[in-house]
């Protein structure tokens, strides 16, 4: 069917000459009965009939002006008959409807401003088309489609935050429509003798793009619908997860404390690299610590290497006093880190949970069947490579959920298709399940196992790095912070190193204190160091609950503390390490009763696992604090 757009005039009346035909179009020109007879709409046609509008202020300059549609006024001869006129009207009516549809979605949509300014401006060069012949019945069909949009933008007015996608499909309809303006504009401002030659495809190439608009709101309607229905499945799902209780400050994202700096704790860490990256490696990975050795920071660094290499399913930082330290939240917390993550090991949790929706309460089935089962199932389609970090599981209160949880672990690794780190200090409660594994199950790495002058070099590097870090904070103070030219001197630096020993809480501790006022705290921490009259807090804070544990009158028996006193005096006194054959010498009892009386130190004595096991402490502050509060 051949369709056109035409310019104003009076095509049903005779033309005569080319001079009428220029007169009845040029405005200049106009014969007076076209001017008489523009104000006489012709009956029974609603197009011709309306009168006249005021121009629309939102309408963009680039669009022309409506123009009145109008019929000569020629003698009834030349006049259509009433039924060729009704005719024409049914012409209109597609193109009619769709403008009117435009103009309602138009005055509803105040929400998407760009979205209004298009559809107004597709409506005004419609309007300035006086007539239409030809518009075939395709234009109310794609009326019907072009309604569609109405309805999901009365949606999404109510919702106050959209999605990108809402938004990029919005987008693309703007731009569709700035196209459709665009196409009419030009096509009905050509000039008469061009137009009347090029007339026969232009409405089907505006139909065309009124299709093309038609289906991208189809498109959108169908990701609306699905989008609807994924927050459905969304909420559904968050609100299934949350009977686990997971604890959302436990990660990663929500630690304070620093990752290692650059160029420390290297070989420890080059060790965690090759075992993620070991298909064949162990499925634990113990990084075992006394107290104050620097595992937390190891344990954040190793997160986000983990990350960056998208291995990362999920992290547990354990701490003591808060809900973070109750082991029952352990499992639970990881098992939804990994459900954002695995879609196929959600779906199979979603299951877990809906046939037991109290299983948080059981922490002995939390191993089984919120890691085991349902990374079984997931397994059977591509499942990622994963690792679960857990720090500080020593720190948890309940030691029976911690050695029950440790042990599930260890005896349903090899049939969980997914690798743990752990790091913790080397408590009675974690060295029961996790040491003397098979290599295969459990590979051990003991910080306290790093030779000396190798760490103290580390040590030094952060504390000289950290002291300049903060020379070059404070002197762009204003006023600027006043330095000695060569602070740190590396006497100063050398002495802080010295004094930390093996122990990287010492180093963090003194840089920490150091900051509030440099010059005089590095002065004054110095000499104390030197004269031996330093004492630090930070290990106070640790020795105190593990010797109170130590020595528990509600645990042990009179004879039984006696002896641990006497042990720890035999250790703190010697210069040197000493073996565990003299203790029993000294001391009187047999090696079994030696280790059992040490079971709750090892986070402060170390205890060397070779043949001649030969016992020191942690740090020379643990004898003044000792002898202070605990001397036989």
């Amino acid at each position: 069917m051949s369709v056109s757009l035409t310019m104003p005039g009076n095509p049903a009346g005779p033309s005569k000459s080319k001079r009428k035909l220029i007169e009845l179009f040029n405005p200049k020109k106009k014969h007076k009965r076209t001017q008489a007879a523009s104000t006489t709409p012709v009956a029974n046609d609603p197009v011709a009939g309306c009168a006249p509008e005021a121009p629309n202020p939102t309408t963009s300059s680039r669009y022309p002006p409506r123009r009145l549609v109008h019929q000569s006024g020629e003698s009834s001869k030349h006049a259509p008959a009433p039924d060729s006129n009704a005719k024409t009207s049914r012409r209109k009516v597609g193109w009619r409807v769709v403008k009117e549809v435009l103009e309602t979605i138009s005055d509803g949509c105040d929400l998407f401003l760009p979205l209004k300014a298009a559809l107004v401006g597709v409506v005004a060069v419609m309007d300035a088309v006086d007539k239409v012949q030809d518009a075939r019945e395709g234009f109310e069909e794609i009326c019907e489609k072009i309604k569609g949009l109405q309805k999901i933008l009365a949606y999404y007015e109510s919702v106050p935050d959209r999605s990108p996608l809402v938004e990029r499909r919005i987008t693309k309809i703007t731009t569709h429509l700035e196209m459709i303006a665009d196409a009419i504009n030009g096509k009905s401002g050509r000039g008469l003798f061009k137009r009347t030659l090029e007339a026969t495809g232009d409405l089907q190439d505006i139909e065309t793009m009124f299709r093309k608009l038609a289906t991208l709101i189809d498109e959108f309607q169908l990701d609306c619908a699905l989008h609807k229905e994924q927050l459905t499945e969304d909420i559904r799902t968050t609100e299934i997860l949350s009977l686990l209780h997971a604890i959302p400050d436990a990660g990663i994202d929500a630690q304070a404390g620093d990752e290692c700096m650059e160029g420390t704790r290297v070989g420890i860490l080059q060790a965690l690299d090759t075992w993620k990256d070991d298909d064949g490696g162990s499925r634990i990975f113990w990084l075992d610590g006394m107290a104050g050795t620097g595992k937390s920071a190891i344990a954040r660094s190793f997160c986000l290497s983990l990350r960056r290499a998208g291995m990362l399913g999920g992290s547990f930082f354990c701490v003591k006093g808060s809900s973070r330290g109750t082991a029952k939240h352990i499992i639970p917390t990881l098992a939804v880190s990994i459900a954002r993550q695995v879609p196929a090991y959600r779906d199979a949790l979603l299951n877990v949970l809906q046939e037991n929706p109290d299983i948080y309460i059981n922490a002995d089935k939390h191993v089984t069947d919120l890691l085991e089962r349902p990374l079984r199932i997931a397994s059977e389609s591509k499942l990622p490579r994963l690792v679960l970090v857990v720090d500080a599981p020593d720190e948890c209160s309940n030691h029976k959920a911690t050695e029950c949880i440790l042990r599930k672990l260890v005896a349903r690794a090899p049939h969980i298709p997914i690798r743990l780190f752990i790091s913790s200090r080397p408590e009675q409660v974690i060295r029961r399940h996790l040491r003397s594994q098979p290599s295969n199950i459990v590979s051990e790495f003991r910080l306290q196992s790093i030779k000396q002058p190798l760490v103290q070099g580390e040590i030094r590097l952060y504390i000289d790095q950290r002291l300049r870090e903060i020379r070059i904070r404070q002197r762009r103070l204003d006023p600027p912070y006043e330095f000695p030219p060569d602070w740190p001197c590396e006497d100063d630096v050398a002495a802080l190193t010295r004094h930390s020993g093996n122990l990287w809480i010492c180093a963090y501790s003194a840089i920490h204190h150091i900051e509030r006022d440099p010059v005089p705290r590095l002065e004054r921490m110095v000499e104390r160091i030197t004269t031996g009259n330093h004492h630090w807090e930070a290990l106070e804070r640790i020795y105190q609950p593990i010797l109170t544990r130590a020595v528990n009158p509600d645990e042990l028996e009179d004879d039984e503390i006696g002896a641990v006193k006497r042990i720890l005096a035999i250790i703190l006194t010697s210069p040197e390490p000493v073996p565990l054959s003299a203790i029993q010498a000294r001391v009187g009892i047999s090696a079994h009763q030696v280790n059992t009386s040490l079971e709750h130190l090892h986070p402060i004595i170390d205890i060397s696992l070779d043949a001649d096991c030969v016992i020191s402490p942690i740090h020379l502050s643990l004898r003044d604090y000792f002898h202070k509060h605990h001397q036989p």
